[in-house]
């Protein structure tokens, strides 16, 4: 019954997941030349996890292997493992655990290996449980096809819902009006079989169910953009006779925030350093010289090399003296408290950008000249961006390691109708065109062929980059850069260190008119207020 090895991880799957001490089952050894028998538990999410427990009621493994995953894709096809130690227990304890750093997982593995002395044992699970903290850390829910009858206009989008601090919700859409479709046929043990098998089955009770899989067709668009908030325009094309929702729930940091946090980046700016970075500082206090070999290695590559593991420690492992050497510094000019306000400020913009409600850009506004080009070419972007967004979070890599923008834009300006004119593009990674081309391909050319009202222009007041303030702004802005560059130069600070461009011209919108209005306006910290609030204020009042 079990040569069926995937109807054999399913039955086993429901024995170890179902809550119940006293349901269990044997465990069969690892096979490692066919790679069979060992138990993969897929907790359909990602979960912050950092400790597996198995429990045996019985004749637990003498000898056992655990390996986690959170789903990622190797370039084989495969998932990308954590492995852990091959385990004795000698001891036949009933409860095994394998405890490591918190991190997301999606996928467990067991492993009951066959070594010297106990081949001849049994070995019984009856259940695996997973420990961890937080809010899952990813799950992606699709709705089921949401059928219309017929063509219609889709209007707006909204939900309801709780997004706690350190959460987010994407959600997405797509529509279209055809649909693929797949028949699965089973037997009464539920192994799916071929249609033939189905039906030279002569007595029906042992015959399964048959089922109707569908899927969206070639004439279906790709996900949207994410939604910024509820009850936005329908981000799809529309009218079309059906849709899907897309729900992502994503929690990436675990409620935790940092505390305590000293940089030494801010030390030496403070401290009117000109080099700022690690390698300048450990160079002038300890004449250590940084290597530079693997700056501009792939550290998404993995395993890391040795070589890799000792570059990266020899970046932290002065860090502590160093930093003991910069506080003695600073405490000796006074600027102690400018140090830890400046770290405390630090710390806070994880807190505040994990709270603010803020709404996703559309992706053409990255790309400069975009604005000014008609609607189709607009909409033909969005798409080609849309796709390889898609693909990038397929893959989990950067969206610059799929495609760059150059040659993805040129794609989409040269019209191409075959795979071989993506392949033509410099620039445009051949095995990308032949593995997704064609689907591109689709995407434009449902673009091409809609009607211009059902594609979404270059979104209203957009604007890249900063705006000029009115001349009257600008001159009280130049009055308080005299004053900035003045005590600046007094004290021995970068400029930019004591006050940016970008909070003058908030200094000049505010007009503040007392020291604590000053204190009121971001990005002023109380140093700064005791070391050049007064000469600002005058500066303020006389324009």
């Amino acid at each position: 019954l079990f040569e069926d090895q995937v109807f054999y991880n399913n039955f086993l799957r429901r024995q170890l997941t179902d809550g119940l001490h006293s349901t269990f089952f044997d465990l069969k050894a690892y096979d490692p030349f066919k790679n069979l028998n060992q138990v993969d538990v897929d907790l359909g999410a990602k979960y912050w996890i950092d400790r597996v427990r198995l429990v045996s009621p019985q004749d637990p493994p003498v000898a056992y292997q655990m390996r986690v995953s959170d789903g990622s894709i190797n370039p084989a096809g495969g998932l990308v493992w954590t492995h852990f130690d091959e385990r004795i227990n000698p001891n036949s304890f009933l409860q095994l655990e394998e405890a490591f750093p918190m991190q997301e997982v999606r996928h467990i593995e067991v492993r009951r290996l066959n070594l010297v002395g106990s081949s001849a044992e049994r070995a019984t699970l009856s259940e695996v449980q997973a420990y961890g903290e937080g809010y899952v850390s990813e799950v992606e829910l699709t709705s089921p096809l949401i059928k219309l009858g017929q063509t219609r206009i889709f209007s707006t989008v909204e939900w309801e819902g709780q997004v706690p601090l350190g959460t987010r919700l994407d959600v997405r859409t797509r529509s279209g009006d055809d649909l693929l479709k797949v028949i699965h046929h089973y037997d009464s043990f539920g192994r799916e079989i071929t249609e033939e098998r189905w039906k030279n089955i002569r007595n029906e009770v042992n015959r399964g169910p048959v089922v109707v899989e569908e899927f969206p067709g070639p004439r279906w668009s790709s996900w949207s953009e994410v939604y910024g908030e509820s009850g936005e325009v329908f981000k799809s094309p529309s009218p079309r006779q059906m849709a899907q929702v897309q729900l992502r729930l994503l929690s990436r940091d675990l409620g935790i925030h940092v505390r305590g946090l000293m940089d030494t980046q801010i030390y030496a700016a403070l401290l009117g350093e000109e080099g700022l970075g690690l390698a300048s500082l450990l160079k002038s206090r300890f004449s250590i010289e940084l290597s530079k070999k693997y700056q501009r290695a792939d550290w998404a590559d993995r395993p890391l090399t040795e070589d890799m593991l000792e570059y990266a420690a020899s970046d932290t492992m002065h860090l502590e003296r160093l930093l003991d050497i910069l506080s003695r510094e600073l405490d000796g000019m006074g600027r102690s408290t400018w140090a830890t306000e400046e770290c405390l400020a630090l710390e806070s913009v994880s807190v505040t950008s994990a709270s603010e409600d803020t709404k996703p850009l559309d992706p053409v506004t990255r790309i400069k000249g975009v604005r000014h080009l008609p609607v189709r070419e607009v909409a033909a972007i969005r798409t080609a961006l849309s796709w390889r967004d898609a693909i990038a979070r397929e893959r989990d890599r950067a969206v610059f390691r799929v495609i760059g923008d150059k040659p993805l834009i040129e794609a989409v300006g040269s019209q191409p109708r075959r795979v071989e004119d993506l392949i033509a593009i410099k620039g445009f990674p051949s095995g990308l065109a032949r593995s997704e081309g064609k689907d591109l391909l689709r995407q434009l050319r449902t673009v091409r062929e809609s009607d211009e009202a059902d594609l979404i222009p270059y979104p209203k007041g957009i604007r890249r980059g900063t705006v000029r303030p009115p001349p009257e702004l600008e001159a009280t802005v130049e009055r308080l850069k005299d004053v900035r560059n003045s005590i600046a130069e007094e004290i021995g600070l970068p400029r930019g260190t004591l006050l940016s461009n970008a909070v003058l011209l908030e200094l000049a919108r505010a007009n503040p008119m007392t020291l604590e209005d000053l204190t009121g306006v971001e990005s002023m910290r109380a140093w700064k207020v005791d070391v050049a609030g007064e000469a600002l204020l005058q500066a303020l009042i006389n324009s």
